[in-house]
């Protein structure tokens, strides 16, 4: 689903104007970049999962007689419930 696809369905349901739902879902992600994930903080919401930054640690590897480091990582990832999880596996 698009961001455009998900507005339009938001607004059927809501009868919310297009522009004032995709002000909101900016926002709401810019906040959840800047002021959570960024400083390395998670987002819990409800009953569906939740949104955090897994280090992923360097890695050494041996390619043709040569040592490779990968250097650490961080990713977004997100975890979804139990009772999230069943609902998407049980379809």
């Amino acid at each position: 689903m698009t961001k455009q696809e998900l507005i339009n369905k938001i607004s059927t349901s809501t009868k919310v104007a297009k522009k004032d739902i995709s002000q909101v879902l900016d926002t709401f992600f810019e906040v959840m970049r800047t002021d959570v994930l960024e400083k390395g903080e998670s987002i819990r919401y409800g009953s569906y999962g939740k949104f955090y930054v897994k280090e992923i640690p360097s890695k050494t590897v041996k390619l043709n007689n040569k040592t490779i480091v990968s250097e650490p990582k961080k990713r977004v990832t997100f975890k979804p419930f139990t009772k999230m999880q069943k609902r998407i596996t049980s379809k």
